[in-house]
């Protein structure tokens, strides 16, 4: 059975077999504003993947899938790569993750080997490429 509830484009509360999940994508981060935004759009973003990590506790996920487009570009800051992989490994929960046109160099998974993401699979213990 799969139950459904969408909260500002993330998808909580999934059920399937009794696993319960986060799904999210799109989320675009990236290390500097927008020319025509107002405020921090670094932290803006962070603090909306703080939610979805605090949704997962509340709903007692098992993990959290991230449906691509992480980054807004291949490479972003190291500093905001720790900053996101810091909160991951506080939170405890996995997260499942698969490649985007953002994510990837020359649309390429296989040459996104220098990317911003596929760095934080190998360096995280908790964010897994979600292979095929």
């Amino acid at each position: 059975m799969l139950v459904k509830l969408c909260v500002h484009s993330v998808n909580i509360g999934f059920t399937i077999n009794n696993m319960r999940f986060i799904y999210f994508q799109d989320f675009h981060i990236k290390s500097s504003n927008p020319i025509n935004r107002i405020g921090d759009f670094q932290n803006d973003l962070l603090d909306k993947f703080k939610e979805i990590l605090e949704m997962s506790k509340t709903y007692g996920c098992d993990f959290i899938l991230s449906g691509g487009d992480f980054f807004d570009i291949p490479n972003v800051g190291n500093i905001l790569c720790d900053k996101i992989l810091d909160l991951i490994e506080e939170t405890g929960i996995p997260i499942y993750g698969i490649f985007g046109n953002h994510d990837q160099t020359c649309h390429s998974t296989e040459l996104s080997e220098a990317s911003t993401l596929y760095h934080c699979f190998k360096r995280s213990e908790l964010f897994s490429h979600l292979k095929k």
